[in-house]
Order: structure tokens, then sequence, then C-alpha cells
């Protein structure tokens, strides 16, 4: 696995621990985030499992939904 492969994966799986964190500190199910932001209860719980990889458009939403910015979503 080439080190962008690496670096790209640990990107996804931060973002997928955030996002879950966040989600549960809101005190929303799965499916409260995903009617907010405007997806599939399915698709959420593959991120959080880190079985999809959302684009930077379902990030910037699951941010919004979750009222942070999408920085907060990723790692420093």
């Amino acid at each position: 696995m080439s080190a962008s492969v690496k670096v790209a994966r640990a990107v996804a799986v931060e973002f997928s621990r955030r996002m879950r964190d966040k989600r549960r500190a809101a005190g929303l199910r799965q499916t409260d985030l995903a009617a907010l932001a405007l997806m599939q209860p399915e698709f959420i719980s593959r991120i959080e499992r880190g079985i999809a990889n959302p684009s930077l458009m379902s990030m910037s939403l699951i941010a919004q939904a979750l009222e942070c910015s999408l920085p907060d979503l990723l790692p420093r």
C-alpha cells in the first residue's frame, strides 16, 4: 500500500470517528443525522464503519447537519 493511500485511509478513519463522536454528543441517532444531512441512514452507517468514503459534498452536508465546520471533522 502506497504512502498516499495510507494517509487517505487515516483521514477517512479519523473523519468517521469524529463524525460518530459528534453525532453521539448531539444525542442523534444515525437516522436522525441522515435526515438532517439529506442522506440515507445506510450511507451514514457505512461511513461510520469505514466502508464508504464520502465525497467532499457529503462531508460538508454532514458537518452542517452536526452544526460544526468541516475542519472540525478532519484530522489536524
